[in-house]
C-alpha cells in the first residue's frame, strides 16, 4: 500500500496565544498519522519547533526550560502549555464564550462545534457541560424553541443538543415539503387587502409571477429572502396593529381594528385565503337570500360575503359589475362576475348585503358584515363590568379559603433532600425572576429564610406568554415522601355528562388558586427552594406538591357544595344552565357564595354567555 504524504501543520501564530491548544491538537493529528510518535524523542522536538516556526526558539528560551527536558517530547508540551496558560485571559475567553450566539444561516451542528472550541479555554472545570447547555439554549436563532427548552426541568447537555438537531432537521424536511407540494386553490375565506402610503396595493405586477421565488423579499421585514424563524421581524411588536411578527413598513393594516369602507372603483380589492383541506368542518348555516335558501359558510374573518355562479342564477337576474377585486392565496385575480344588494334573513333577522358573486367557488361564504348584522354568532367575552361593580372584592388581591391551615403530612420513613447550590437562571431572566420573587414575597406568599433547613429543592423558572415569569419548585424528591390525601379528581365524561341540555356556560377561575391556601407553620419549611438571590420557603400552599389539586378539589367543592348547575375542576369552575335566565340566577349564586368565603377570581380568565365553550380543554 502505497504511504501518504502529510502536510505538517503550519506556522503557529504568536500573537494569538489562545489559539495554541487547537494547533497542538491539529500538531498531534499529524504526528501519529505521519508515524513521528515512534521516532526518537528528539526527532519529535525537533520537528515540533521546525512546524512552529522561526519564534519557537526565542519562545523557548524564556521558559527556563533545562537541557534535559529539551530533549523530552512531554516535558517540551508541558512547558509550552505552561507558557502560553499565562498569557491566556480567562475573563476575555469567558465573555467571547458568553456572547456567542448562532449566526444567520449558520447550522445548529456548527454553532454547537463553535461552542465546544470556545469553551476549550475558558477554565469553567465541572461546570463545563452546563455552560455549554446554558450557551445552546439562550444562543439559538430559534425564539420559540429556546423558551420551550428554558422549561425542562431536567434539561442535560445531550437533551438539549438532541432537541435542538431534530428541530432544525424537521425544519429542513418541511421546507423541502412545502417546496414541491402544489398551492392549494381552494377559496375558504375573505380577508381585507390593506394599501400603502402612496395607494398602491401589495398585487404583483402584469406578467410578474405572483409565487415567491428565491429572489422574493420577506413580507415580514421587507428584506430576504431567509426562512421564517430566521426573520430579524418575527419578534418585534408592529408600531401599527400592536401585533408581533412584521415591522410597521410591511404592515397591511391602516390601523388598529379600522376597517376601511371600499371605494367605487377597482382600484380597491380583497383576496380570498385558504383554510384547511377538503374535508369541510367548519361552521355552516343556511341564511334566505331573496326567499331562497342559501348554505353559507361562517367566516368572521371574511370582509365581504360570497356566493357561486350557480347560487347567483336562483337569487336576482339583475347583478351589477364588481365594485372590488378578488384574489386567491397566490394572489392571482379570480373572476368575479359581479355584485348583488339583496335582503338577508336568518332566525327573524334581516339586513341587506352585497354578495359579490365568484366562477367555482367550492363554498358559499358569509362575511363579518353580514354575520353581525344577522347575529349568527354571539362573541365570548370577558365577565362583564357591572358584575365587576356589583361585586369589587371578588376581583380584586389575593383571597383566603375558610378554614384551617394546610399541613403537609409526610412518611414515617422520610428522607430529608438539601440542594445548596442554586440552578442556573438564563441572564436575560435573572432581573424578572427577581421582581417575581419580590411580588411573591410582598403578596405574603413566600418569605426569606437564613437558617439551615434539612429540606430545600430547586427553582424552576418558566416564561409566561406575557412576557413575564412563572416561578416553580422542583418537589419531586419531596413528593415521594408526601402522605397524599384520598379524595377523587372529577372525570371530565361525567362533567359533561352533568351538562347535558344546557346552552348557556360561564367559566371562572380561582385567582392563584393554591396560593389562597395557608401552610401551617409545622410544615412550612419543608417547602424551602433555594435560588441565585437566596433561600425562600411558602407561606401559602405552593404549586409542584403532589397533593395539591387532592386538598384544593376537596376545599373547594366544599364552598361550592349546594348551588345548582355548578362543577368544579380544581381552581376552574363552570356554570350552566339551559337558558340565559336560569345561568344568569345560577351564576349570580355561586358569585355571592365565592365573595362570602373569601376567595378571589382572576377576571382574565373568568368567560360569561359563551355558546360555544371549551372547558378543561
Amino acid at each position: 500500500m502505497a504511504s501518504l504524504c502529510l502536510q505538517p501543520p503550519t506556522a503557529f501564530n504568536f500573537r494569538t496565544p489562545d489559539e495554541w491548544p487547537r494547533w497542538k491538537k491539529r500538531f498531534e493529528q499529524f504526528r501519529l498519522a505521519s508515524g513521528l510518535s515512534v521516532e526518537a524523542e528528539e526527532k519529535q522536538v525537533s520537528t515540533l519547533l521546525y512546524c512552529m516556526g522561526e519564534d519557537a526558539d526565542d519562545t523557548l528560551t524564556s521558559t527556563h526550560i533545562t537541557a534535559d527536558e529539551r530533549k523530552q517530547y512531554q516535558a517540551m508540551i508541558a512547558k509550552l502549555d505552561e507558557f502560553f496558560q499565562v498569557r491566556r485571559n480567562v475573563i476575555f475567553e469567558r465573555a467571547r464564550f458568553n456572547r456567542r450566539v448562532q449566526k444567520e444561516g449558520e447550522s445548529v451542528e456548527k454553532f454547537i462545534t463553535s461552542l465546544y472550541n470556545l469553551v476549550e479555554t475558558c477554565d469553567f472545570g465541572d461546570l463545563k457541560n452546563e455552560m455549554i447547555r446554558d450557551r445552546i439554549v439562550v444562543g439559538i436563532r430559534d425564539q420559540a424553541l429556546s423558551e420551550r427548552l428554558q422549561t425542562v426541568a431536567d434539561l442535560t447537555l445531550e437533551k438539549a443538543k438532541t432537541l435542538v438537531r431534530q428541530r432544525e432537521a424537521a425544519h429542513e424536511h418541511q421546507l423541502a415539503l412545502n417546496g414541491s407540494s402544489k398551492v392549494d386553490k381552494s377559496l375558504d375565506s375573505v380577508q381585507k387587502q390593506a394599501f400603502n402610503s402612496r395607494g398602491k396595493g401589495h398585487l404583483p405586477k402584469k406578467g410578474q409571477s405572483a409565487s415567491k421565488g428565491p429572489t422574493a423579499k420577506c413580507t415580514r421585514c421587507g428584506r430576504g429572502p431567509h426562512p421564517r424563524h430566521l426573520c430579524p421581524a418575527k419578534d418585534p411588536e408592529c408600531h401599527k396593529c400592536h401585533k408581533r411578527g412584521h415591522y410597521s413598513a410591511q404592515c397591511l393594516s391602516k390601523s388598529v381594528g379600522e376597517i376601511c369602507d371600499p371605494p367605487k372603483s377597482l382600484d380597491d380589492f380583497t383576496f380570498l385565503s385558504t383554510i384547511g383541506s377538503d374535508q369541510d368542518t367548519s361552521w355552516t348555516c343556511t341564511i334566505s337570500v331573496c326567499g331562497q335558501d342559501i348554505p353559507f359558510k361562517v367566516d368572521t374573518g371574511a370582509e365581504v360575503t360570497v356566493v357561486s355562479e350557480k347560487y347567483a342564477k336562483m337569487l336576482s337576474p339583475d347583478m351589477k359589475p364588481p365594485s372590488k377585486r378578488l384574489h386567491g392565496p397566490d394572489r392571482q385575480p379570480l373572476s368575479v362576475l359581479g355584485e348583488i344588494h339583496a335582503p338577508l334573513t336568518y332566525k327573524g333577522k334581516q339586513a341587506t348585503q352585497t354578495i359579490f358573486v365568484v366562477r367555482d367557488l367550492r363554498h358559499n361564504l358569509v362575511g363579518l358584515p353580514a354575520i353581525r348584522a344577522l347575529d349568527i354568532l354571539a362573541r365570548i367575552n370577558a365577565i362583564s363590568t357591572p358584575i365587576k361593580e356589583q361585586l369589587p372584592s371578588l376581583f380584586t388581591d389575593l383571597g383566603t379559603f375558610p378554614g384551617s391551615s394546610y399541613d403537609i403530612q409526610l412518611k414515617p420513613d422520610a428522607k430529608s433532600f438539601a440542594l445548596f447550590t442554586p440552578r442556573n437562571v438564563p441572564l436575560p431572566l435573572r432581573q424578572k425572576v427577581k421582581d417575581e420573587l419580590t411580588r411573591m414575597e410582598e403578596l405574603g406568599v413566600i418569605a426569606p429564610i437564613e437558617e439551615p433547613t434539612p429540606w430545600c429543592a430547586g427553582m424552576v423558572v418558566v416564561p409566561k406568554k406575557s412576557n413575564q415569569v412563572r416561578i416553580c419548585v422542583d418537589y419531586r424528591t419531596l413528593n415521594e415522601s408526601v402522605l397524599r390525601e384520598v379524595h377523587p379528581l372529577p372525570k371530565v365524561d361525567d362533567t359533561l355528562a352533568q351538562m347535558a341540555g344546557a346552552t348557556v356556560f360561564s367559566k371562572l377561575n380561582a385567582n392563584c388558586g393554591f396560593w389562597q391556601i395557608p401552610l401551617s407553620e409545622s410544615c412550612q419549611k419543608l417547602t424551602t427552594f433555594i435560588t441565585p438571590f437566596g433561600r425562600y420557603y411558602f407561606k401559602r400552599l405552593p404549586f409542584g406538591i403532589c397533593s395539591a389539586p387532592e386538598h384544593f378539589q376537596r376545599r373547594m367543592s366544599a364552598i361550592l357544595a349546594g348551588n345548582d348547575g355548578v362543577l368544579c375542576h380544581i381552581d376552574d369552575v363552570s356554570i350552566f344552565g339551559r337558558d340565559h335566565d336560569e345561568h344568569d340566577t345560577r351564576l349570580r349564586a355561586a358569585l355571592h357564595t365565592i365573595q362570602e368565603a373569601g376567595v378571589t377570581l382572576n377576571p382574565e380568565k373568568c368567560e360569561n354567555i359563551t355558546k360555544l365553550w371549551r372547558f378543561m380543554a
